[in-house]
């Protein structure tokens, strides 16, 4: 939706629609520095499998990894329900 501007600039748009584009892009940032430390982890796993600890403290890594991003992902959508509901009722 473009209100026909200067270079198509956008016109309409509110603060929180571009705050929320801002979150979205930190959200993919932070999930692909999560997969790279997962590919890290599993190169550390199957380099170091000789070691004793080290295939637990990687598998932990990996997990702990995999919880936080699905957390973080989760987060997001779950406070914008939360958001409009509460704009609704008021």
């Amino acid at each position: 939706m473009t209100a026909g501007g200067i270079n198509d600039l956008e016109k309409t748009r509110k603060f929180s629609q571009y705050a929320q584009d801002i979150i979205v892009y930190v959200l993919t940032f932070i999930s692909i520095i999560g997969v790279v430390y997962i590919i890290f982890a599993w190169v550390t796993l199957m380099i170091g499998w000789w070691a004793d600890d080290k295939p637990k403290k990687t598998k932990n890594m990996i997990s702990y990894v995999i919880i936080w991003i699905l957390i973080m992902w989760l987060a997001f959508p779950l406070m914008k329900f939360l958001i409009n509901i509460l704009n609704t009722s008021a």
